[in-house]
């Protein structure tokens, strides 16, 4: 019997946590703003199926508050076990 492998990724944009994916759902926390921080978390995160689809235009999050916080509890888990370091692209 195959098993088929579970995929989960975490999306960063600098040092920020902005996204949790697993298996067909993606949550995104973080909103583009502008000024020096270019990233803000979202009041609402969004939800989408990447498999229904795949260009993230469609937010499903109203329609599955399960599994929003499902990701949402992913990300602490992750977040808790990461180690800060200082940014190595800042030091250019």
């Amino acid at each position: 019997e195959v098993k088929k492998a579970l995929v989960m990724n975490f999306f960063y944009l600098g040092d920020q946590l902005a996204a949790v994916r697993k298996e067909a759902f993606k949550v995104h926390f973080l909103e583009s703003v502008s000024g020096p921080k270019k990233f803000i978390e979202r009041d609402t995160p969004l939800l989408f199926n990447l498999h229904e689809d795949p260009a993230e235009q469609f937010n499903i999050a109203p329609n599955y508050p399960k599994m929003l916080q499902l990701l949402a509890d992913l990300r602490d888990r992750h977040l808790a076990l990461v180690v800060k370091v200082e940014s190595q692209l800042l030091l250019r």
